[in-house]
């Protein structure tokens, strides 16, 4: 059953500005705020969720919020003692101020901000579901079951190496060339072995030992939730103010885009008597299979550096029938803040001073948002297709440079093939 409901108010304001008498009504006026709802009522909601049918239903709408705020500004100039101290000026204003600029139309987020956020709200929402449902990525080890032997057998083999025999054969050359390709040679391999080995090893043990303790506390059914927001700036300079005699009340006016995604519902755990299978536990179940596939490719990594190929896989494995319910909210916002000061300066320093400054200032914010919200659809958990060059962290790079140094004699090799 359809529905509108409406919460509109006015926000009012008043400026009194006084100029060597009593002050005066300058400025007054009130602004629409509040909103409209639209969406689908369901009386029989709770009924649904208990038997574990989407009970969600779409909505959207729009609503201002206001914050209003303050002005108290005085100001006094008078002659230098040398020119009698007279008082020559005094004045300034008060009152509640307007919210200058305040537009009811939304700016529309950036394509790159939509895209970034929603695969980061994807992204958390398949983490935390792996969380609940099993949290140990056993497949990508049991495939890597080579490495993972020669780890704990000898571990860091490349630098034991290094220290104990090459170490005193380096020694021994004369040519610095070959000394330093050797050390940065064993530095590289032993940094790729500890960030995507050992590391990533020590992690999957603890976790697997917390969630095999814990594998007998698992609820029928679990909350979930994820959420990732992001800005763009849409407006930052001046609006007008009041003038006052010899002072001015100016106003700077910051405003910034919001966009947010949202996913909260319950997801079937699978578990049976508060326990869920080992096969599932261990993610050797069906929807993990191709994303371990992925995984264990040569490089899939760097891949994933520039292309979100393992996220899309991942979300394409999801198996949406667990859900017991779920909505899916987007939110975009206008927010604006207003920075108001006081200057008494219009007069001339040769004869006259600054007597008297006094600032209460409290400023006013207002926020603009527009929503809708439905049920998740299958849709809305595969990301989009994104190319981007890791440029927000020096890991990546870190990476793949230890991964070029360690294989410095194939590279030295085809460059002397090519010549």
């Amino acid at each position: 059953m359809p529905y509108t409901k409406l919460s509109l108010s006015n926000y009012p304001y008043e400026i009194f500005v006084s100029d060597n008498g009593p002050p005066l009504s300058r400025d007054k006026g009130s602004i629409k705020a509040g909103g409209i709802f639209n969406g689908d009522y369901n009386p029989s909601w709770r009924d649904q969720v208990k038997a574990g049918i989407n009970a969600g239903t779409a909505a959207s709408g729009t609503v201002t919020i206001i914050k209003p705020g303050f002005l108290d500004l005085f100001g006094r100039v008078v002659a230098k003692p040398q020119f009698g101290g007279a008082d020559l000026w005094s004045g300034g204003l008060t009152g509640i101020p307007p919210c200058q600029g305040l537009d009811p139309f939304l700016s529309v987020p950036p394509a790159s901000v939509v895209t970034e956020v929603n695969n980061r709200s994807i992204r958390k929402f398949l983490d935390s579901a792996d969380e609940i449902r099993s949290s140990i990525e056993f497949g990508q080890d049991l495939g890597e079951w080579k490495e993972t032997l020669h780890g704990l057998i000898s571990p860091m083999k490349t630098l034991k190496e290094f220290t104990l025999t090459h170490l005193s054969n380096v020694l021994k050359q004369t040519k610095k060339l070959k000394s330093k390709h050797s050390l940065s040679k064993v530095v590289a391999d032993s940094w790729l072995e500890y960030r995507f080995g050992w590391r990533p090893l020590a992690l999957d043990i603890g976790q697997a030992y917390a969630s095999f303790t814990n594998n007998r506390n698992h609820l029928d059914v679990s909350p979930i939730k994820s959420s990732a927001k992001g800005n763009w700036s849409i407006y930052n300079g001046p609006v007008s103010g009041y003038v006052a005699g010899l002072g001015s009340a100016g106003c700077n006016l910051r405003v910034t885009g919001e966009y947010t995604n949202t996913f909260k519902g319950a997801l079937r755990t699978g578990a049976v008597n508060g326990r869920i299978g080992s096969m599932q536990a261990l993610q050797l179940d069906l929807p993990h299979f191709l994303p371990t596939i992925w995984d264990l490719l040569p490089y899939s990594w760097i891949a994933d550096y520039f292309v979100n190929i393992g996220d899309m896989i991942r979300a394409a494995s999801f198996n949406a029938n667990n859900l017991s319910w779920g909505n899916h909210t987007t939110r975009t916002s206008n927010i604006y803040e207003y920075n108001w000061n006081w200057r008494v300066d219009n007069f001339s320093t040769t004869f006259y001073e600054l007597a008297d400054l006094q600032t209460a200032i409290e400023n006013p914010s207002a926020v603009v948002t527009s929503f809708t919200r439905g049920p998740i659809s299958t849709a809305a958990l595969i990301p989009e297709l994104r190319f981007s060059f890791p440029l927000g962290s020096e890991r990546p790079w870190e990476n793949m440079a230890a991964l070029l140094a360690s294989r410095q004699d194939d590279i030295t090799r085809s460059a002397r093939n090519i010549r």
